[in-house]
């Protein structure tokens, strides 16, 4: 399975904004949605980076 760099880097960047309260979770609090919205939004873009 052939990853793109830029693929790559996503993902790093959605498994260190799982972890750390970055300023991505505060603009997320601001838009009011729960925790398992972006966790369907993630597992998402997930899939499409894996497809």
């Amino acid at each position: 399975m052939k990853i793109s760099l830029q693929r790559l880097s996503i993902i790093i960047m959605i498994l260190i904004n799982s972890q750390v309260d970055t300023p991505i979770k505060q603009k997320r609090w601001q838009l009011k949605a729960t925790s398992v919205d972006y966790l369907i939004i993630d597992y998402l873009i997930i899939i499409y980076i894996f497809s």
